[in-house]
Order: C-alpha cells, then sequence, then structure tokens
C-alpha cells in the first residue's frame, strides 16, 4: 500500500542503522545526559553531508512501503519531487555487506535530490543469509524490478521517466555499478550513469589484502551462488563467476559514465578498488571521476570539503546525462 510518509527519518534513526561507532557514542551520551555531545555528533554527520531535512509541504512528497515484489514482500521508498511533468530518477541501493542493512539508511539522499527535482527511491532487497542465501545475481533481480516499479509509479503520478542513474555506499555501491554494467541493455530504465561511494570493484583473492584469505573465496562464492575451487582461487586464478562480480573486469567500450568517491584509509575496501577500477575505465575511454577522501575510512566522514565537491559532481554529471534526456520544455504562446 502506498502510504504518504508522515514525517522525515529521524536522523538518530539514521546513526543507529547505519553508523555503529556512533551508536555506541549516543549510548553513551544518553548515559551520561549529555546533550552536548549529541548535538555534536548531529554536527558531525551534518558536515560530511549525512543528514537532509524534508518537509512535505514545501519538498514534495514521500511514499513508504512501495511493494515492488509481492511474493517476498520487497518494498521500496519513493519520493516525488513538486515539479510535475517528465523527469529523472534516482534509485539508491543500501550498503551492509550483502547481509544487513536497511533502505532507510541512504533516505536523506532521496530526500535531497527530490528537492532538486529528482524522483528518488531507495529499496529493500534479497539479503544473503545461512537461512535465505542469495546471490548478487538475485540482489540484481530485484532492483531490476524495482525500478519496473519505479517507472510504473512514476507515470501514474504525472512524472513519467526518461532515464535513470544508480547510486549506493558499499555493498550497494557494488550493487549499483554490476547492474549498470551488466543490465543496461534489459532495464526497464534507460541506465545515464552511476555514482557510488566506497563500492568494492574485483573479488579476485588479492582484492581484500586486511582478510584472511579464505574470505575472500567465501565472498566470491556467496556472491557467485556456487563452489569456486579454493586452491585455484587463492592461487590466483579468476575464474568467470568472479569476474562476472567484478565491476573493475566488466568495464567495456558501452559503460555508463561513472562518478566514485573512495576513502584513502579505508581498510574494509581499501584504495586498490578505486585503483583498478579507474584503470579499467581509462583503458575504455569511458567518462569517470575519481573523488578521493584522504582523511576519510569507509564511512568517508572526515572531509567535509570533499563530501561538498562530491555532491557538486553528482549534479554536474545529473545535469549532463539526466536532464539532457528529458525533452525541452515548451514555449508559451
Amino acid at each position: 500500500m502506498d502510504t504518504p510518509a508522515a514525517r522525515p527519518y529521524p536522523a538518530l534513526a539514521w546513526i543507529r542503522r547505519h553508523l555503529r561507532l556512533l551508536v555506541i557514542g549516543l549510548l553513551l551520551t544518553a548515559l551520561a545526559g549529555c546533550a552536548t555531545s549529541a548535538l555534536l555528533l548531529h554536527q558531525k554527520l551534518r558536515r560530511a553531508d549525512l543528514i537532509e531535512d524534508w518537509h512535505e509541504a514545501t519538498d514534495g512528497h514521500a511514499f513508504t512501503d512501495v511493494v515492488y515484489d509481492q511474493t517476498r514482500g520487497l518494498a521500496c521508498d519513493i519520493y516525488l519531487p513538486l515539479r510535475q511533468g517528465p523527469a529523472a530518477a534516482f534509485l539508491f541501493i543500501h550498503g551492509g555487506g550483502w547481509n544487513s542493512g536497511w533502505r532507510q539508511d541512504i533516505a536523506y539522499a532521496c530526500k535531497r535530490f527530490a528537492k532538486a527535482g529528482y524522483v528518488t527511491a531507495t529499496l529493500s532487497y534479497s539479503l544473503h543469509r545461512p537461512d535465505t542465501p542469495a546471490s548478487f545475481h538475485d540482489m540484481l533481480d530485484d532492483i531490476q524490478a524495482c525500478l519496473g516499479k519505479l517507472r510504473q509509479f512514476a507515470d501514474s503520478h504525472g512524472r513519467p521517466l526518461a532515464a535513470v542513474a544508480l547510486s549506493g555506499y558499499s555493498a550497494g555501491a557494488h550493487l549499483a555499478m554490476l547492474y549498470a554494467y551488466t543490465r543496461a541493455d534489459v532495464s526497464p530504465l534507460p541506465v545515464a550513469f552511476v555514482w557510488q561511494q566506497a563500492g568494492p570493484a574485483d573479488f579476485a583473492a588479492d582484492a581484500w589484502p586486511n582478510f584472511n584469505p579464505d574470505f575472500a573465496w567465501k565472498l566470491a562464492c556467496a556472491g557467485a551462488g556456487q563452489d569456486i575451487p579454493r586452491d585455484d582461487f587463492l592461487a590466483g586464478d579468476v575464474p568467470p563467476a568472479v569476474r562476472d562480480l567484478s565491476p573493475a573486469r566488466l568495464v567495456r567500450d558501452t559503460t555508463v559514465p561513472t562518478l566514485m568517491a573512495y576513502g584513502d584509509r579505508d581498510e574494509l575496501v581499501p584504495p586498490l578498488h578505486a585503483e583498478r577500477l579507474q584503470r579499467a575505465l581509462q583503458q575504455h575511454h569511458i567518462e569517470h571521476r575519481l573523488i578521493p577522501f584522504p582523511n576519510s575510512g569507509h564511512f568517508l566522514c572526515e572531509d567535509p570539503d570533499r563530501a561538498h565537491d562530491y555532491r557538486q559532481a553528482i549534479l554536474d554529471f545529473a545535469r549532463r546525462h539526466l536532464d539532457s534526456r528529458l525533452p525541452a520544455p515548451q514555449a508559451q504562446p
């Protein structure tokens, strides 16, 4: 059932679900009864560009729990701008290691770009868990189904969509790239570009230097949804099943433009992922831009100036690759 959101997702809820360290900080703050510390944490998130206000009366209309897969109860949240007529869209994909996370984690981005005039959405998708294993390909199926629902929903509300840009953070960034690089030709909406933050770009054994070698092997098996010979994989063999998971190995001359942000101090998805992805994009002469966050780890929270640059780069990509697909406004008589 499509129901308008009564109010924006609280910033503290975002913190609770997304940043474990800040959760601990908030709990300590509550125990100490120190409102000042909570305010500082909120200010830090705002400096990192991870909070966006939303007012239904002036910003747009938010619809939560829009079901796109009745069988499994998978849903998305959709934000419509106030502006009527043809539009372009952003689809945001949450992170969480492919086995956790909530679509509400990235609601701030939906609000931000709906206020800029775009139809936006964030989805729940199949997660890989012991009792319900899901491969990366299953997750791409969910993204494809959600895009079909988004197109239908926007059209029914007077905002026919010309194209979509995909975005995500961490695991969601990987899925955004993987979909854009492999399914653009079958997508319910044309994919104009992809922009992502801290997305894993390669699933070869040497792409995860800070983890036990078996971590990379098990991750590749789970992502591919099949068993991969362990000894060959750890010896450096990159079978087709692993290449098919790795955006850096899937870049072609027809790959969509790509905007990316990575933390130079990220120990989870180290800078080599950015290096391999950028090298592949350069080799195939694909338009791209890499914005490094020199002081940040995986959460990209320590470089507010780069966060501002990244936001401006997104709007530039959107103007050139999304807005250019919209029909020209008709002159008034």
